[in-house]
């Protein structure tokens, strides 16, 4: 192999990576957002937990009074 192929291999090498740079970047952006595994936009959560309000049978009912 003469000294200019090996230039023109190079050169060709090196060529191939700069062109294929913008792929790489699309490439890498789209496995990233396919396998990183970020949350999706979820339902809200109703938290069962919060007993601060009154059940049903206590609250004020102004057509049954249960007292009179």
């Amino acid at each position: 192999m003469t000294l200019a192929e090996i230039v023109l291999v190079v050169a060709g090498v090196v060529g191939i990576y700069f062109v294929l740079r913008p792929v790489q970047r699309r490439l890498e952006r789209y496995l990233v957002r396919k396998f990183a595994g970020h949350p999706r936009k979820h339902l809200p959560t109703i938290d069962i937990t919060d007993f601060t309000s009154r059940r049903s049978h206590q609250k004020e009912d102004d057509t049954h009074d249960i007292d009179s």
